[in-house]
């Protein structure tokens, strides 16, 4: 059957060429319409109650987005109130930014005071006094102070923070590759991205003596995570095909033979992503690698075509002869490769990761457009025309031959004590994966020189920590002393909260609600001998920004109105505290709200309080990695076993195809649980990934083997001729492999340059895996097999 494949493919080159040319101009307007999703929410299955969660926090308090800005100031508790004016104007400037719903700071604390100061001087009380936030002797204005204190300032830093509430930003998606639009075109208001640029403009021109200005939270990490991406999706796939063309020209000193590689792999690109908007998916926040791997399995597989073509130019066939005979030999394992490409990435649909799980999806398109390109492009292109020399690599090829001998039968004579070394190897890196733990800081997917690592720093050192997350709390229909009492009794068991982290213990560095503000208020003395409900619309009418964003002023779509505590906790900490902390807070709240004392301001069974956040959902993301990381790899072991099984008719010989391909990914992952380096989100695609392609070298070996075999009467023959056959494209396809995936430690996401990096040391791994591991265990077969003849 691959005889007739063969000939019809040389036969009608020209109509195949012509397909997919057609294929290629209606596939590209397709493809220009694949977009880059930009929401976090995505990253999480249907139905997540933690998405389910942050959902009901926006709809309730109208947008659930954070963002710091921060700034220094040396003047800024100058006795004369200059740095409060100054902070009063920055302050402005952030709330007249478009998408920004309001500001919290400082500023509207004293505009406040002054305001509720006012009528006491006009009355003749008090004098001339010091503004009310630098006035010791002002109880009211300490007692706010106070509250708001490791949130908005700390006493003893010039660091002041301002606490942006975005606007809800229900679609942020663009075009893959390009920029975003200054407005988003389902909203009708400016998106995530612009107003952040926006920000950012207001804190790099602050008023002098002012400096050091900066936005940081949540919404700036994963905005600035894909931002990375989109810019890194083009630059990484230039760099990438000079990278994989250098490699081509310098082996094969073939023009021709340099360009057919990048015609498949863009024409697979173009197809991939045309598919990707027909099944209606998006780009997510790892895509970048899309086309750097495109282009790595697209070269790999040409060059098997490529030295077998050149083999039989070398023994006096025609073009055309050589081509018809490349692909009868090699369609099968170029078959069978896509394959287990598709299906090593298509392991990644059952990750709990968003991002992982589409980029397993995409991958899997991509590799089987990569089948479909060869089979339509390299006939064509390859006899188009005589402008070009055929590849050539005599000298090259004499020496990996000769090399590739010698170092099987090296093996073969030291069998015993390669296998020793194979179990030992396999020991240490099985235990040390079971030592691998999972990075839960997201600013480590950032360069630790950034601009916005330097930035969490500073919040983490000055500011109380970056991790910002709310409890949202069910409200009666009566809202009375008596609710506000348990709120804060509630605050009070939640800033005791401690849990281990290495040798120090990790708090809460802010609890803050509206609970406090109004018990502050009784500092003052007019405002104490008010009744409870005239206190509390004269707080709202005073500061209905903070108020709105902590208590909900009308009911929900369920008829209930709802109050908000919002946290803060430090970021950059070990990943078993930061889970730990966020249970404790999560079973403190459901005990507290479980008393008799919390039902019984209810009429009815109140609703179930709840924990969301950024934080909170981004902690779970990365805790989920691990798990991920060895179901995807059991997965696509099982998979590619039962592709071995039919690509080689043996499932002896697919169980020892298995071993050579997985060994490195388990020597990898051992060697980083051994030296304590954490797993993020590059590092858990790398299992799955690695299998798939590093097993297209073992399928090209072991097929040539049972072609060598059949009439072949001595076994020892036909395993050299592999070694030496094989060998070389396995060589030459792996360095092309490296050099793709080297490509990817430009990026300045930092999971984009683990993934690279590890999948080039597994792909080397998988090299001496195939020519060195592979042949000492199909050794005893072929010793049995002598031993008969």
């Amino acid at each position: 059957m691959s005889a007739r494949l063969a000939k019809i493919l040389i036969a009608y080159h020209q109509l195949w060429l012509l397909l997919a040319l057609l294929l290629g101009i209606v596939s590209l307007p397709l493809a220009s319409r694949l977009k880059l999703d930009w929401r976090v929410e995505q990253m999480f299955p249907a139905g997540d109650p933690l998405v389910a969660s942050y959902a009901r926090l926006q709809e309730r308090f109208g947008g659930n987005q954070i963002v710091l800005a921060v700034y220094r100031d040396p003047q800024l508790w100058d006795a004369t109130g200059a740095g409060l004016t100054r902070l009063e104007e920055i302050s402005g400037k952030l709330a007249a930014v478009d998408g920004v719903n309001s500001v919290l700071s400082l500023a509207e604390l004293h505009a406040i005071l002054e305001k509720l100061r006012g009528p006491i001087q006009l009355l003749g009380f008090g004098g001339q006094r010091k503004p009310p936030l630098l006035d010791e002797d002002d109880e009211l204005a300490q007692a706010m102070l106070h509250v708001f204190e490791g949130y908005t300032h700390r006493p003893d830093s010039q660091y002041t923070s301002i606490a942006c509430m975005l606007a809800a930003d229900p679609a942020r998606q663009a075009p893959a590759g390009t920029a975003m639009s200054g407005v988003d075109a389902q909203a009708g208001s400016p998106n995530l991205e612009t107003t952040l640029a926006a920000l950012h403009s207001v804190m790099n021109e602050l008023p002098r003596p002012a400096s050091d200005g900066f936005i940081t939270g949540e919404p700036v990490l994963v905005s600035e995570g894909f931002r990375m991406v989109n810019r890194d999706g083009w630059r990484l796939g230039v760099v990438s095909s000079i990278l994989v063309s250098l490699v081509l020209l310098v082996c094969f000193r073939s023009l021709r033979w340099t360009l057919i590689p990048l015609v498949i792999v863009h024409w697979s690109l173009i197809a991939t992503r045309a598919v990707l908007v027909l099944l209606g998916l998006d780009l997510t926040m790892i895509s970048s690698t899309l086309t750097a791997i495109v282009t790595v399995i697209g070269v790999a597989t040409s060059i098997h075509l490529l030295l077998k073509f050149q083999q039989g130019r070398r023994r006096g066939s025609t073009r055309a002869e050589a081509l018809e005979d490349s692909f009868s030999q090699l369609i099968a394992p170029i078959t069978w490769a896509c394959i287990t490409d598709a299906v090593g990435f298509l392991s990644l649909t059952s990750a709990a990761v968003g991002p992982i799980r589409d980029f397993g999806l995409m991958m899997a398109v991509g590799s089987m457009m990569v089948l479909v390109a060869i089979v339509l492009l390299v006939p064509g292109l390859a006899l188009l025309g005589r402008w070009d020399t055929d590849p050539h690599t005599p000298q090259l090829d004499l020496l990996v031959r000769l090399w590739l001998r010698r170092l099987l039968e090296f093996c073969l004579a030291r069998r015993r004590l390669g296998l020793f070394l194979l179990f030992g190897l396999t020991l240490f890196g099985g235990v040390g994966s079971l030592l691998m733990h999972v990075e839960t800081d997201y600013t480590k997917n950032f360069s630790s020189n950034s601009p916005l690592v330097l930035g969490y720093e500073v919040i983490e050192r000055e500011l109380g920590g970056g991790g910002v997350w709310d409890i949202m709390l069910p409200v009666p229909e009566t809202l009375g002393d008596e609710y506000f009492a348990q709120v804060v009794e509630l605050e009070r068991l939640l800033r005791d909260l401690q849990v281990a982290d290495g040798r120090r213990t990790l708090s809460l560095s802010k609890v803050l609600s509206f609970a406090d503000a109004e018990l502050a208020s009784r500092q003052g003395p007019f405002l104490a001998a008010i009744p409870f409900s005239a206190r509390l619309q004269g707080m709202r009418a005073a500061m209905p920004d903070f108020s709105r964003i902590l208590l909900t002023e009308t009911p929900d779509s369920h008829g209930k109105q709802w109050l908000r505590i919002m946290l803060r906790s430090h970021e950059r900490v070990g990943a078993q505290a930061k889970s730990d902390l966020v249970e404790a807070v999560q079973t403190s709240v459901s005990e507290f709200t479980s008393r008799p004392a919390w039902r019984a301001l209810f009429a009815s069974t109140p609703p179930l309080a709840e924990v969301a956040g950024y934080h909170v959902m981004l902690g779970k993301l990365v805790a989920s990695i691990l798990s991920d990381q060895w179901k995807c790899f059991l997965l696509a072991t099982l998979g590619i076993l039962i592709v071995m099984t039919l690509a080689t008719r043996s499932l002896k010989l697919a169980l020892i195809a298995i071993v050579p391909n997985a060994l490195p990914v388990l020597l990898v992952l051992g060697t980083m649980g051994w030296l304590g380096l954490p797993i993020n989100m590059g590092a858990a695609m790398i299992a799955a990934v690695s299998l798939g392609l590093s097993v297209d070298s073992s399928i090209h070996y072991l097929l040539h083997y049972r072609r060598a075999l059949v009439g072949q009467p001595r076994p020892l023959k036909a395993l050299v001729s592999a070694q030496e056959n094989v060998g070389l494209a396995v060589l030459l396809s792996t360095a092309a492999l490296v050099a793709g995936f080297i490509s990817l430690a430009t990026s300045e996401f930092i999971p984009t340059v683990v993934f690279g990096t590890l999948a080039s040391l597994t792909m080397l791994g998988g090299l001496l895996g195939n020519l060195v591991v592979l042949p000492l265990l199909i050794a005893p077969n072929v010793a049995r097999r002598s031993a008969s003849d």
